[in-house]
């Protein structure tokens, strides 16, 4: 957050001189969660900027990290960069709140005078703290904030709620039985409360089913659970029939980061990758599937409850129910819900935010529940009104790359037929909009959601944009090629006349129609703003990066790095960044690091990217995305400049510097020696055939492929795994190891645990890992999937666990 500039955690005259002086506040100030790193004079470990700005407490959980910050902080108040009494202030702030609360009680002679007991109203709340009052509000918070989407049942004027409360009721769904899901995110836990049990949060909290089973039982009704599509086959064979089915639809919990749906993937309900998603879609369609067969006179009304904290795409869920109820995270009064239900109590709740039919629709294109359910949306008993069917499309991707979804519908040219469209059957979207991106003159394209799919491409013969309109038909979509994404991707912008160019975002003035006002990246890049710490590219190239306070590095050029030699280029390591001089760090951190360019990716979804490069580039390639740094002979040791000078290549393994001479020019930087008496080895291939074997435990990479480690891990290949299917999915999870053989320790317990039971159930065994042999943090990467092939990347090797080694 910042005002007026500075970062408020920085922001003297806002912390210190109005909250805590003008206004009087007698609290603590904290930060967020490392939340100090994006100060410019502060480091993780160290920020004297905010201590002497008023913050009071550092949110820094991991022990490493607090230890350096506590000696660093001790270090700067000797020196006289923290006065003492700014920390007086802290520790008195900090002491004052928890004897406030009770949590600590000081003895009257203590030097730092406090409350001793907390003040009555304050003891008051904590004594009652969970208490029948305070669940009585809950439990209210939850009733009126149900959201009624949908209430109709056989013909015109009927509905489905409220139930009667004699009913024979099948509750099913694993989130109407689960306080854990009731609670979602941040709840007990980062992620909410997983694996703890209903148990876990005490005899005072309720679930949906305990709700709907203690109405049910005073007035000779029943309530059955099913957790499955088969405890329902089962509860109807050996409990049928029912009056009513609640069905319960609910989200993993989650919060930041692990939650997040990120574009391009749709906002499902029930998404293919979510934990119980396919159990809680065969309940739906098994009570679909029962209720079909039924005459319409003796079937069951089937009631749907949405546990989610946003909205979603859940229109195929709403067309299949009688009765829609939107029940956000109710917390541990899930019988609330059963109040409401059964008619206790009525709804009050309407939608805060907007709730689509599509799982790719704009939420600011619901109009009036046209296109979906409004803002203020909400029914309530006695309401009269029937949706009806609801018209929807099922999707895997909302939107490709470089183009613009215009509608639900056919594509059509206003300006009579100058685009001429040309159809083929292909397997996907992503291949539709692939064809229209590889054909210049094309400008747009329809889709059908079939199988096979249709992809219809309008190529425009005089290359102008036609202006497309959507005909209205379920089943097909219409997307243009969107000049503006396009351009900004590489930090561009649409030119004026509105043919399709695209400039560089810093220029002036921008006009693809007067080539002496569009500039170019290298024009940009001499008229742009210096290239100091995060600045946005273009910027000037004679600029130079700032790391430790030294001018290590200086701006090659735009673009990504290139190289007198083209085997040189391959000798780099890409690594997640999240800015400039975290990549110039590791970098610097990084033994034979010589040089490193890094990505402005336009998109917040992508990592940006920091290659590492083991060689001295020459030049860059004019990539507007990038920026290529190299050592200035500043931060170069002696042999490193006179490797780079000599247009030699300083070896990632040995830090040995490799001519061109050596290998017949063909030397990637694998490994060398150059200096007298060294072996001149540089290629893979000559490496790996003198080699020795791999030992378990005793012989470091490069080694032979014979060899095992942990007594049952082959060494596949030099390189990283890459699975039968996509790469990305079969990692379990990243460590840091010392050695290859720790990380092989680190899959054996997972598989182990994984064949016990011990896993959850999202989570995998581990079958392969990779192990980065230069990497100073060891990374260790565990896979669950069948590793199909070995890419040829020095700086890793990849290990395959043997069938016959034993258990497991």
């Amino acid at each position: 957050n910042e005002w007026l500039s500075p970062p408020l955690r920085s922001h003297k005259y806002l912390v210190t001189d109005v909250l805590k002086t003008q206004m009087n506040f007698m609290g603590l100030v904290v930060t967020d969660w490392y939340g100090w790193e994006s100060i410019e004079s502060c480091e993780l470990t160290h920020c004297n900027a905010a201590v002497n700005a008023g913050v009071d407490m550092f949110m820094a959980p991991d022990r490493g990290i607090w230890r350096n910050f506590h000696t660093n902080t001790l270090q700067a108040i000797k020196r006289g960069e923290i006065p003492k009494q700014r920390i007086h202030d802290a520790v008195k702030r900090i002491l004052r709140v928890k004897s406030l609360l009770g949590l600590i009680f000081l003895p009257e002679d203590a030097p730092i005078k406090l409350p001793v007991r907390p003040p009555p109203r304050v003891r008051a709340l904590g004594e009652n703290m969970g208490g029948p009052a305070h669940r009585n509000v809950a439990r209210e918070a939850v009733r009126k904030s149900l959201v009624l989407l949908k209430n109709e049942r056989g013909g015109a004027g009927g509905s489905a709620l409220p139930l009667r409360n004699d009913s024979r009721v099948l509750v099913a769904g694993h989130g109407c039985d689960s306080i854990e899901h009731q609670s979602g995110g941040w709840t007990v836990k980062w992620q909410g409360p997983r694996g703890i049990g209903n148990e876990g949060f005490g005899s005072k909290a309720h679930t949906i089913f305990g709700g709907v089973k203690g109405i049910v039982s005073k007035r000779g009704g029943k309530a059955i659970f099913a957790g499955t599509s088969a405890d329902v086959t089962k509860a109807f064979n050996e409990q049928g029939p029912f009056d009513a089915a609640i069905m319960c639809l609910a989200e993993e919990t989650y919060a930041e980061y692990f939650g997040d749906i990120l574009y391009p993937a749709p906002v499902r309900l029930v998404r293919d990758g979510m934990q119980r998603a396919g159990t809680d879609r065969a309940i739906l369609d098994k009570l679909h599937t029962i209720r079909s067969k039924m005459p319409a006179n003796e079937a069951f009304s089937l009631t749907i409850i949405a546990l989610t904290g946003r909205p979603l795409d859940t229109t195929r869920e709403i067309n299949l129910s009688d009765a829609f109820v939107v029940a956000w995270l109710p917390g541990p009064q899930g019988g609330a819900i059963a109040d409401v239900l059964f008619g206790e109590h009525d709804f009050h709740g309407t939608l805060p935010i907007a709730w689509p039919l599509s799982a790719c629709q704009r939420l600011t294109e619901v109009r009036n529940g046209q296109t979906g359910f409004h803002v203020g949306y909400g029914m309530r008993y006695g309401q009269k009104g029937r949706i009806g069917q609801l018209p929807h499309l099922e999707t895997s991707l909302c939107r490709p790359d470089g183009f613009s979804l215009l509608g639900e519908g056919v594509c059509t040219d206003s300006q009579d037929k100058s685009a001429l469209p040309s159809s083929s059957h292909v397997k996907s979207m992503e291949e539709c909009s692939g064809k229209c991106l590889a054909e210049p003159t094309c400008q747009g394209f329809d889709i059908t959601l079939t199988n096979p799919q249709n992809c219809r491409l309008f190529v425009n013969v005089n290359q102008t944009a036609p202006a497309f309109k959507v005909k209205r038909e379920v089943g097909e979509r219409c997307f243009q090629k969107d000049h503006v994404m396009q351009c900004s991707a590489i930090r561009g912008r649409a030119s004026t006349s509105g043919d399709g160019g695209c400039c560089p975002g810093d220029c002036a003035t921008c006009s693809s129609d007067n080539p002496d006002q569009r500039c170019n990246s290298a024009h940009a890049a001499k008229s742009g703003k210096m290239c100091h710490r995060d600045k946005q590219a273009p910027c000037n190239a004679d600029s130079r990066l700032d790391t430790d306070d030294k001018n290590n590095y200086e701006l090659a050029g735009i673009g990504q790095c290139d190289f007198a030699r083209p085997a040189a280029a391959k000798n780099r390591r890409a690594i997640g960044a999240s800015s400039l001089e975290r990549c110039g760090e590791a970098c610097d951190d990084t033994e034979g690091c010589l040089a490193f360019d890094f990505s402005y990716s336009p998109d917040i979804h992508t990592h940006k990217q920091c290659h590492m490069l083991f060689g001295h580039p020459t030049k860059s390639n004019g990539d507007a995305r990038h920026r290529c740094y190299r050592k200035t002979s500043v931060g170069l040791l002696p042999d490193q400049l006179e490797c780079a000078n000599s247009a030699g290549v300083l070896a990632a393994a040995s830090g040995a510097c490799c001519s061109e001479s050596m290998c017949g020019g063909q030397c990637g930087g694998a490994k060398c020696g150059s200096k007298p008496g060294g072996a001149k080895q540089c290629c893979e291939n000559e490496i790996f055939a003198s080699a020795p074997e791999c030992k378990p435990g005793k012989t470091n990479a490069p080694c032979k492929t014979t060899g095992f480690v942990h007594g049952r891990f082959e060494l596949l290949g030099r390189g990283k795994c890459v699975t039968g299917t996509k790469s990305g999915r079969a990692i379990v999870t990243k460590r840091r190891t010392v050695s290859a053989a720790d990380c092989a320790s680190l899959c054996v317990e997972r598989q182990k645990q994984f064949v016990a039971g011990g896993l959850s159930e999202h989570n995998k065994g581990c079958s392969a890992f990779e192990w980065e042999i230069n990497n100073p943090n060891g990374h260790c990467h565990l896979y669950h999937e069948r590793i199909k092939e070995v890419s040829k990347v020095w700086l890793s090797r990849c290990y395959v666990m043997k069938q016959d080694t034993g258990d497991n």
